[in-house]
């Protein structure tokens, strides 16, 4: 089970980091609630969009197979709007 904590930032390899040895994008993960994460990856340009979708897939992936449910992931902000970031929403229900 996840702790659950405000905020942290993480650097380490995720889908979102695969795209290129030399970019090193930070992730800072925010966990309002049990069953809800927000994750705001940093480092990316407009050019990346694709990316976002296969980080959307990892998760509700990754989530499925630790067993919950009713997984829902959407775009707060998407790589599209070539702010340097996006954000995702992640909400599920427990086993």
């Amino acid at each position: 089970m996840i702790g659950y904590t405000k905020k942290a930032t993480l650097k380490c390899w995720d889908p979102g980091s695969s795209h290129g040895a030399k970019n090193r994008e930070e992730k800072d993960i925010n966990l309002p609630s049990p069953g809800k994460a927000i994750l705001k990856y940093k480092g990316f340009a407009k050019q990346h969009r694709l990316i976002g979708l296969i980080i959307i897939g990892f998760y509700r992936k990754a989530l499925e197979i630790s067993g919950a449910k009713e997984v829902k992931a959407e775009f707060k902000s998407s790589i599209e709007d070539d702010r340097g970031y996006f954000e995702l929403l992640l909400s599920w229900r427990g086993k």
